[in-house]
């Protein structure tokens, strides 16, 4: 026999809502959990990429700021010669400028994106070949090896 007071379907009712209410409100609290912890990966990931744009972009910078150095200090050399001044600290200093622009230009390489392509071997072997000897051609090599670097694309935007 079927309750007669209407009290009784007004509790069940109130506690069916209310239960339903909680399950609704846990599930919900479980997606929205979900999709911040996905959300905020998503945002470490564009950071981290972020970063090594721009440490990329730096060593580049870095990179062309040595080999402005260095053209500077073989002129100041090829001046020194001529007048036949050979100074032993300008030959130290060309050498010390080679091995800070190699260290810097070493990052650029090791991740190069087309690092197995030919055009880009052949770049590098006339930045080696002509570092000590014809510092403004290397310069020129290192930027275009920026330009085209898809790695920095967009920047400096």
């Amino acid at each position: 026999m079927p309750f007669q007071s209407p009290g009784i379907y007004i509790l069940l009712a109130a506690l069916l809502s209310s239960v339903s209410l909680l399950i609704n409100n846990w599930v919900n609290h479980r997606f929205q959990l979900k999709r911040e912890n996905q959300q905020s990966i998503r945002q470490e990931e564009s950071d981290r990429q972020k970063w090594y744009r721009e440490k990329i972009f730096d060593c580049y910078r870095t990179s062309i700021h040595v080999l402005t150095k260095l053209i500077q200090k073989y002129f100041e050399y090829e001046v020194n010669l001529s007048f036949n001044k050979v100074i032993t600290q300008d030959q130290i200093d060309l050498e010390k400028l080679c091995l800070e622009f190699h260290s810097e230009f070493s990052i650029v390489v090791a991740g190069y994106p087309d690092k197995d392509s030919e055009e880009f071997k052949e770049a590098l072997r006339k930045i080696i070949e002509n570092l000590r000897n014809n510092p403004l051609a290397v310069r020129t090599l290192v930027t275009e090896l920026m330009e085209n670097d898809t790695r920095i694309k967009g920047i400096n935007n």
